[in-house]
């Protein structure tokens, strides 16, 4: 073997050593943290005779012993005694399959704050086990959103990590699991990481890109953070007026999204048709199915079996989003609408300036057309919306184009215009949220105004290139993923204290937090897991 063989062996050597430690790590810390959530410790039994009160079933005892709760109200509750001990996880036992999936809510307080933790029961399953924060839950409150027989409720107390052992590390931790992480850890490692390194502080070639990329991102962060806060304030009020007109505003993310990809894909470009989808299949479409399955992991729970579970599985991936990732929506409008992209490219991408206007006159139309129909309880259709879609994706070739500068003043009235219309909407209309949606006139109007703002502003942007670009190229994952880190991480209590100390430092402290730790994880996933699995694929393919 000559020196360069050696030297290629050595490297990839090295790769397998890394990446297996690094793999070991993770399982190891995945497995302690099973430990301390009470993995092979004495559980305490809640039910049969723990169920202290109840709310919103009809409830009734069966001849084994089991109860049969059937909902009765929109907001059914259970509290179970204390039992004096801090929890980790809990299992519930059914008499009989569940017959439809049964959202779950985990209640708990702690120095004055109050925490959620949600899980999704799967249908066919007669029990389901899942670990939640580790605390005293005093007398636990669990609320099922549907009917079911129970069986059985078990707690399992949480174990401080200084009581745990090496030998109890070992045998928990899992040889699949192990694997899963050693093919992503070597992936990681094979990743150009200097170049991906080097080209995260370069730019797109528009600034303008870079903020609308990075303002969707915070805006969808944003929003979801405010709706949770929204949902606890009185309607109507002078403070749900000031958190609506900023949900308002930050709505508009997705929109934003879709100009975007309109911007940037519509215009004529010579790009095979197989090309082209190929690329869009593998940048959003796989990213999209591992986020999914990551989502799944921690969402649901239930006993089903593996090949049930796998097919459970592929069924909600292909029918696109749904409650455990309500947001993926965007995600699927993107792949539909890069069907017609070579299409459009031929036609669109090559209209004239006046065609250009008409078509866009139209669009806006169209999107007004559709606000008053929802209003009305009609355009819910799928065909319907995916037109509303296309017809904002096309808008956002033509907002950026040089000619449409001339038109600005135009946009910045209409985005005025739409905003207070929509805010006084939300004042007089209960079912607003029908009206005010993404393919809404009221909405695009301002996300076009946005998108006005952010070309005009364009040279005054070139000392925020870098911070940008960052986060621009890492918003369509922070997209995926910012759902899981509030709803996993920040509203079960993982980083205590943002609740207690007033509703600006909450929402700024959950807001940051979110951003952060999503901005970290799109970090890692876009330059170095995703870069070397396609790497891997590549290889393995030819």
């Amino acid at each position: 073997m000559d020196k360069s063989g050696k030297t290629i062996g050595m490297t990839i050597g090295i790769k397998l050593i890394a990446s297996l430690l690094a793999a070991l790590l993770l399982e190891g810390f995945l497995a302690m943290a099973g430990i301390c959530h009470g993995t092979g410790t004495q559980g305490i039994s809640l039910w049969p005779g723990g169920l202290k009160a109840s709310s919103g079933y009809q409830i009734s005892e069966k001849e084994d012993g089991s109860l049969e709760f059937i909902q009765e109200s929109s907001d059914p509750q259970m509290y179970f005694a204390a039992a004096g001990v801090p929890y980790g996880s809990l299992r519930l036992e059914f008499a009989e399959p569940l017959k439809e999936d049964i959202p779950l809510q985990v209640y708990s307080s702690s120095g004055g704050e109050v925490y959620t933790e949600n899980r999704y029961l799967l249908e066919g399953s007669r029990s389901a086990e899942f670990q939640i924060a580790c605390r005293d839950y005093g007398d636990l409150r669990l609320d099922l959103d549907g009917s079911f027989f129970l069986k059985k409720v078990t707690a399992y107390p949480a174990v401080s990590w200084t009581e745990a052992d090496l030998g109890q590390v070992i045998s928990s931790m899992s040889l699949i699991r192990f694997l899963v992480w050693w093919i992503l850890a070597f992936g990681a490692v094979s990743a150009p990481h200097f170049g991906a390194l080097k080209k995260r502080g370069e730019g797109s070639r528009f600034l303008y890109l870079d903020l609308l990329r990075s303002m969707a991102a915070c805006f969808a962060v944003a929003y979801h953070v405010l709706c949770v806060v929204m949902l606890e304030t009185p309607a109507h009020t002078a403070r749900w007026m000031v958190f609506a007109v900023g949900a308002l505003i930050f709505l508009t993310c997705n929109p934003l999204f879709l100009l975007i990809s309109g911007a940037l894909l519509a215009g004529e470009k010579k790009e095979s048709p197989w090309m082209f989808w190929k690329k869009r299949l593998v940048k959003t479409g796989i990213p999209l199915v591992l986020f999914y399955i990551l989502y799944m992991a921690v969402f649901w729970a239930g006993d089903l079996s593996p090949g049930t579970l796998l097919m459970r599985g592929m069924k909600t991936i292909f029918s696109g989003s749904s409650d455990i990732a309500p947001h993926f929506w965007l995600m699927y409008a993107l792949l539909l609408l890069y069907i017609p992209v070579p299409l459009i490219r031929k036609t669109v991408g090559r209209m004239t300036e006046k065609g250009g206007k008409l078509l866009f006159v139209l669009i806006g139309a169209v999107l007004f057309a559709a606000s008053v129909l929802k209003s009305y309880g009609l355009g819910g259709a799928a065909w319907f919306n995916w037109i509303l879609w296309l017809g904002i994706f096309l808008s956002g070739y033509f907002v950026t184009r040089p000619w449409m500068r001339r038109y600005d003043g135009w946009l910045f009235a209409l985005g005025i215009v739409t905003a207070a219309v929509s805010i006084r909407i939300m004042m007089v209309r209960p079912d607003y949220e029908g009206i005010i949606f993404n393919g809404s006139i009221l909405i695009c109007g301002i996300a076009w105004a946005i998108t006005a703002a952010a070309v005009r502003c364009e040279r005054l942007l070139t000392p925020l290139s870098s911070i940008l670009a960052f986060i621009g190229k890492h918003s369509f994952t922070v997209l995926l993923v910012h759902w899981l880190v509030l709803y996993g991480i920040l509203l079960p209590g993982y980083i205590p204290g943002l609740i207690a100390r007033g509703t600006a430092v909450r929402l700024a402290g959950t807001f940051g937090l979110t951003m952060a730790i999503s901005l970290a994880a799109a970090l890692v996933f876009d330059d170095f897991i995703f870069p070397g699995l396609q790497r891997i694929f590549s290889r393995a393919a030819s």
